[in-house]
C-alpha cells in the first residue's frame, strides 16, 4: 500500500511540475521574435506612411505627421525618406493588425531592440518615437497603443523649449547638448525664442 501511494505522489509531482512549465510565460526574447518580422521599404508616401516592396502600406501607431501640404510636411516625410527608404526595418504590431484603410498599423524600428518596451531602445531605435522627439508629429491614440504615455511625454518634451541666458541658443528640453541647470531658461514656444533674439540649436534643430 505505501509503495502504491508513492507512485501515485510521484505521479501527481511530475504532472504538476509539467503544468507549470506549460504554463509559465514565454521568455521575452521568444515573444518578440514572433511579434517583429523585416521588411525592405520601398517608397515614403509621407511623415507617417510609406510602402514595403511586398506592395503593402504601412501606417505608423501611435502618431500623426502633417499632411502633404501643410505646414510641416515636407520636413517630417524627408525624416522619415532618409531613415528608412530603401532600406531593411523592423515592424512590430500591437492591437489591431490594419487601420480602416486596410494598412498595416506598426511601431517602426530602425534597428531591432532587444527589448521592445526599454524606453532608452524606444528612444533611439523606434522611428515612431523619434518623430515626436523632433516635433515632426503629435500623438494619435486609436485603439490600443502600448506605449501612449510615453509617446505623449516625448510630445510635451519636444514642445517644450530651454534657452541658454549666456549664448542665446535654444535647445529642445530632450537635447544633448542643454547647458548647465544655471545658465537655462524656460521658454514658452519657439517663436518666444525667436522673438527674444534666441537662435535655434543645431544639434536638436527646434
Amino acid at each position: 500500500m505505501k509503495r502504491i501511494l508513492k507512485q501515485k505522489s510521484f505521479k501527481l509531482g511530475v504532472f504538476v511540475l509539467t503544468l507549470l512549465m506549460l504554463l509559465a510565460p514565454m521568455p521575452l526574447t521568444t515573444v518578440q521574435a514572433q511579434t517583429l518580422t523585416s521588411a525592405t521599404v520601398q517608397r515614403v508616401i509621407d511623415g507617417d506612411t510609406f510602402v514595403l516592396t511586398n506592395g503593402e502600406r504601412v501606417r505608423f501607431i501611435g502618431i500623426d505627421a502633417p499632411e502633404i501640404g501643410e505646414p510641416g510636411a515636407a520636413t517630417a516625410t524627408e525624416f522619415v525618406r532618409s531613415r528608412v527608404e530603401g532600406r531593411t526595418v523592423w515592424l512590430e504590431a500591437d492591437g489591431a493588425d490594419r487601420d480602416q484603410f486596410g494598412r498595416l498599423r506598426r511601431y517602426i524600428w530602425l534597428q531591432q531592440p532587444t527589448n521592445s518596451n526599454d524606453h532608452a531602445q524606444i528612444r533611439a531605435h523606434m522611428l515612431n518615437a523619434q518623430l515626436l522627439q523632433q516635433g515632426h508629429a503629435r500623438p494619435m491614440i486609436l485603439g490600443a497603443v502600448r506605449h501612449e504615455q510615453l509617446f505623449r511625454q516625448l510630445h510635451q518634451q519636444a514642445n517644450t523649449f530651454i534657452g541658454n541666458r549666456n549664448s542665446l541658443v535654444f535647445h529642445r528640453a530632450t537635447c544633448r547638448s542643454l547647458p548647465a541647470p544655471a545658465n537655462q531658461l524656460a521658454l514658452p514656444s519657439r517663436a518666444a525664442a525667436i522673438n527674444q533674439g534666441f537662435r535655434a540649436c543645431g544639434v536638436c534643430t527646434p
